[in-house]
């Protein structure tokens, strides 16, 4: 039910109204990143345009020639394109690792150091009021500290291990569009997924991101998978999203989603209504309390493991919330990180007597809140834009961007030149992307069915709307690409069975026509 349609019957509203939605908010990103990269493309000369211009082209081709071969199609099993898929993400994603030898760096070689301690048994991370504040970052290093023990203190080998998370996301993705779109259209999702630039911008990085992503979607996943089910899977989901929410605690968006989508599938469904509230009740409110309950049981259970284990005595809990709000309202930094606000919230002894810190900070947003709407308007536009547009900067590349050039072979690649490449194709699948579910969304507004899954427009809308508030940076809306991509794929789908259905139309058309002539001859 979770997945599934919705209004096969009469027709709802309340899905026009989602779609609606969807496409306003698809448009809105469209324009943002056209406008973006228009900006950005001013930046360059014309004749670095057209290389990169030209560069994209011939890879395009490339991609359309392998789709149309059938090269990829002919691998008639899906376990086996599942395979493939995933090695060549793991392949590409390991040897850009190798390659591109990123150093670690801020939050990235933070995690190293704790992991490397908790599997040393010191806690030394404990005497720092950054773990003690904010306490679920121990949830990560924590996990990964078991590698360690098996491959050594060796940050490449824990990136590797990332890059297996990132491949195994990128195999979700094509099974959950696969759940909805045909066989075709799930495995270009896939593919796109797999050439995605951003994916590959953040793989060698040490982050939280891709095992936290991975977990996320493994929920979704048996929660979709098995829709018939109303307490198994949902439990399952619940302590995936758990886990998850362990690693990087991103899972309350998850639970929003599902609490707007129980609210919206009441009126969608008609559920308040006595013939059809005993289905609403088994089909959509059971599974969907059953998934949050054990999430938040499964994350209690867990928070309170770190407790009694001694990695942390404040569990996984995030003791000041509102901090994240006081940097994502700064107007001078446009909602990213302010070493200002870390300097007179963090990092002074107010810090430590909560009520202090937790009064000053509300004073702070109240304040920036208080802001003439114009300025507010700005600062939510330079959010999106930093959000959910192709930026300048990869975490790949961020500490070595100056560096002159890296070597493959005989052939010498400028740094500063791939990031520019990276960004450009990145603008282009953005575009294409809120293009492609604005298309989707508008035909499933006209003709009131649903060709984009509920819960992923849920989801997404829920993330956008937390995101204008808090602390921003690029590498946030990593959370978000494979809702994305599989969004992208519904609406891909539309296309296809448009085309299918012409397809059968014209052969149903052309058998009449042999037919009929058959009979005058």
């Amino acid at each position: 039910m979770i997945g599934g349609d919705v209004s096969r019957g009469k027709k709802s509203i309340f899905l026009k109204v989602l779609y609606i939605w969807s496409a306003v908010l698809s448009l809105l990103l469209m324009i943002v990143n056209a406008c973006s990269a228009v900006s950005w493309i001013r930046q360059y000369p014309l004749k670095t345009v057209a290389m990169f211009a030209a560069v994209f082209a011939v890879f395009a081709l490339f991609l359309l020639l392998l789709a149309k071969s059938g090269i990829i199609m002919r691998i008639r099993s899906r376990k086996v394109f599942a395979a493939v898929l995933f090695l060549l993400s793991f392949i590409s994603k390991a040897v850009f690792t190798l390659v591109i030898k990123t150093p670690q760096y801020s939050d990235f070689q933070l995690f190293y150091w704790v992991t490397a301690e908790i599997a040393d048994g010191i806690q030394k991370y404990l005497t720092q009021t950054y773990y003690e504040i904010w306490a679920y970052q121990t949830g990560f290093p924590a996990a990964m500290a078991v590698f360690i023990k098996i491959f050594g203190k060796n940050v490449t080998a824990l990136v590797l291990i990332n890059c297996v998370f990132a491949s195994l996301s990128n195999v979700l993705v094509y099974c959950l569009a696969r759940l909805k779109a045909g066989e075709k259209t799930a495995r270009t999702a896939g593919i796109l997924y797999l050439v995605f630039p951003f994916v590959m911008g953040i793989s060698n990085v040490y982050t939280n991101q891709h095992l936290a992503t991975l977990l996320f979607y493994c929920g979704l996943y048996v929660l979709m998978k098995f829709p018939k089910s109303n307490v198994i899977a949902p439990a399952v989901c619940g302590l995936l999203l758990a886990l998850g929410n362990g690693i990087r605690p991103e899972g309350i968006l998850f639970v929003a989603a599902f609490a707007a989508l129980l609210i919206y599938r009441f009126f969608a469904d008609r559920g308040y209504k006595r013939g059809t509230r005993k289905a609403f009740l088994s089909g959509t409110a059971l599974p969907v309390c059953t998934a949050v309950a054990s999430y938040f049981i499964c994350f209690m259970l867990l928070s309170n493991l770190f407790v009694i284990t001694g990695l942390n005595p404040n569990g996984l809990k995030n003791n000041f919330p509102l901090y994240k709000f006081v940097v994502g309202l700064n107007h001078d930094t446009g909602g990213t990180f302010s070493s200002a606000d870390s300097k007179a919230l963090f990092e002074s002894d107010i810090v430590t007597r909560s009520e202090e810190r937790d009064a000053e900070a509300l004073r702070l947003i109240r304040e920036r809140l208080g802001q003439p709407k114009a300025k507010l308007a700005r600062l939510f536009y330079s959010k999106i834009n930093t959000m959910w547009t192709a930026q300048g900067i990869y975490p790949a590349f961020n500490p070595i961007m100056d560096k002159t050039a890296f070597r493959i072979g005989s052939i010498s690649v400028s740094v500063r030149r791939l990031n520019t490449l990276f960004t450009f194709v990145d603008y282009l699948i953005y575009i294409l992307l809120f293009g492609t579910i604005l298309a989707g969304s508008a035909a499933g507004a006209a003709k009131n069915r649903e060709t984009i899954r509920p819960y992923f427009v849920l989801l997404f809308s829920a993330a956008f709307a937390v995101y204008l508030f808090i602390e921003v940076q690029y590498r946030y809306s990593y959370l978000l690409m494979p809702a994305l991509i599989i969004m992208l794929s519904d609406g891909l789908e539309v296309f296809a069975s448009k085309t299918k259905d012409g397809k059968n139309e014209a052969e149903k058309r052309g058998k009449g026509s042999k037919a009929a002539a058959g009979a005058y001859r």
